[in-house]
């Protein structure tokens, strides 16, 4: 067995997506023509993947398809609802196999 001092401690992932937002609305891509401190300081302190594409133009199905890894009109529904098919494959349900806490809010 490994000593605990010797495994690495993972990472906290926070991953924050904001709702119908341009990628340049924001202090840190506008030369501080918007003021937005916090996003401002996750940005300084995180990765911000500033080449990355929605896969939706509405709020929804982008984050469906960043959850799947698919495009929207591919994520297998539940019956009757617009909600993905209960088992079906995220990164969420990824990151809480390998022992993480996961939340959506």
């Amino acid at each position: 067995m490994v000593p605990s001092a010797a495994v690495p401690e993972r990472p906290d992932i926070v991953l924050v997506m904001t709702d119908e937002q341009r990628y340049d609305w924001v202090g840190h891509a506008s030369d501080g023509f918007f003021e937005t401190p916090f996003l401002d300081r996750l940005a300084a302190d995180g990765v911000v993947f500033s080449h990355a594409w929605s896969a939706s133009t509405t709020c929804v199905p982008s984050r469906t398809s960043l959850l799947t890894g698919l495009h929207h009109h591919r994520v297998p529904k539940a019956a009757g609802s617009i909600a993905i098919e209960p088992g079906f494959w995220t990164i969420a349900r990824e990151l809480r196999a390998a022992g993480y806490e996961t939340a959506m809010i």
